[in-house]
């Protein structure tokens, strides 16, 4: 049978060749754009899914009169969530990563870095792999600091950095730091993005403390179960929340893995979007 259907189709082949042409190039062009259409969903939809805690993780946002529904929020609350909220785990904050001048007193060289600011459990929350040295404890204390393998590399010529100091620039200071731990780069799929990150405490201020509306963080929390509804956990963030602030604030809980394609605005980093991924698949399907 399928002898045939060759024999078939090498005879029109023979008879139409141009015709024939045409029809093959416009199959193996489908297939091809199918398969880049795939291949461009997939990426999109596995952003921060390689996380081993990502069913578990969210991101506490904030909506305001003036500013609207975003995700930057206050210094004060990643403590209270994980004080006061029952379905709370473990919670971190972060500040956006941005150009920070390090440079290696050794030998003098100087580089613009991405750094990013978070508290101590930041790597208890987020997989991103040491590959020396110890993450426990690296932000736990004020001159630690922790280099991916590429930062490792610029600076030491090789990735094992441990041990070794740098001066970073902290906005109104410099700062010695030494590198307590080394930790692969940070994948395309991943929306936290850094080439090095540092103990919040370090650039820690004391209006910090009460600044409910100081809007330049990102909150995270870890849950106890990954099936704790986004209700339930808003209404619990919302009574902790006002028990420790005046402010009248809604608060509401996202989940890591959907952020990268919602239309929430985050001052750190690029966002994609959803309608380009129906968009895609109809073109794929059709």
């Amino acid at each position: 049978m399928l002898r045939n259907y060759f024999r078939i189709a090498l005879r029109r082949f023979r008879r139409q060749p141009l015709y024939a042409v045409l029809n093959v190039a416009g199959l193996a062009i489908g297939m091809a754009v199918c398969l880049l259409i795939g291949l461009y969903l997939y990426g999109e939809l596995r952003v921060d899914r390689f996380h081993e805690k990502s069913e578990r993780i969210v991101q506490v946002g904030i909506e305001t009169d003036f500013f609207g529904r975003g995700l930057n929020t206050s210094y004060p609350l990643a403590g209270v969530l994980e004080q006061n909220v029952p379905s709370v785990q473990r919670a971190v904050h972060t500040r956006p990563r941005t150009a920070r001048t390090i440079r290696n007193p050794a030998s003098d060289l100087e580089k613009s870095q991405r750094v990013l600011t978070a508290s101590s459990g930041f790597f208890e929350m987020f997989t991103f792999p040491a590959l020396h040295g110890d993450l426990s404890g690296a932000l736990t204390q004020t001159d630690g600091l922790v280099l991916t393998a590429s930062s490792a590399q610029t600076f030491f010529g090789r990735t094992n950095a441990v041990g070794r100091s740098l001066a970073v620039d902290l906005a109104d200071s410099t700062r010695t730091l030494t590198v307590r731990a080394v930790v692969q780069d940070p994948p395309e799929a991943s929306t936290i993005e850094f080439d090095a990150v540092a103990p919040i405490r370090l650039t820690e201020r004391e209006s910090w403390s009460d600044g409910w509306g100081m809007f330049m963080f990102q909150t995270y929390a870890l849950l106890n179960e990954p099936d704790v509804g986004h209700s339930a956990l808003t209404d619990q963030i919302q009574r902790a929340v006002d028990e420790h602030s005046d402010r009248e604030f809604e608060y509401f809980s996202a989940d890591l893995t959907s952020v990268y394609l919602s239309p929430l605005h985050q001052s750190d980093g690029f966002r994609g979007q959803a309608r380009y991924l129906y968009i895609f698949g109809a073109v794929a399907l059709f």
